[in-house]
C-alpha cells in the first residue's frame, strides 16, 4: 500500500484479494499486521506491506499466485479522503517550489 494511503488501513480490516486467473472475483481478508516502516519499491515509490489472512481459505488459491489487493476503508469519511489527498499533492508540489 502507498506510503502515503497507510493511514487509512486499520488491524483487524476487510480486504479483497484479485487474483490475475479471474479478476473480477474477489476473496475476503482480513488485515493482521502492517509493516512499522515504508519500504522503496521500483516504480511504486514507498510502499508498506500488510499481512492479510483468509477467513476461510478458498480451495481455488495456490502458493505462488498473483493479483492485487484492495483494502476497505469503511471507517473513513469522504472528507477525511480528500484532505488526505490534498495535502498529499501539495506535499509533492511544495518540493519543485
Amino acid at each position: 500500500m502507498p506510503e502515503d494511503k497507510i493511514a487509512f488501513a486499520n488491524k483487524g480490516q476487510c480486504a479483497y484479494a484479485y487474483l490475475n486467473n479471474n479478476p473480477l472475483k474477489g476473496y475476503k481478508l482480513t488485515i493482521e499486521e502492517i509493516s512499522p516502516a515504508a519500504e522503496a519499491m521500483a516504480r511504486l515509490g514507498n510502499v508498506c506491506r500488510a499481512r492479510a489472512r483468509f477467513p476461510e481459505a478458498p480451495d481455488q488459491i495456490k502458493v505462488g499466485m498473483k493479483g492485487v489487493g484492495k483494502i476497505t476503508t469503511h471507517k473513513t469519511n469522504l472528507w477525511a479522503i480528500i484532505e488526505q489527498g490534498v495535502m498529499s499533492r501539495w506535499s509533492k508540489w511544495s518540493l519543485y517550489l
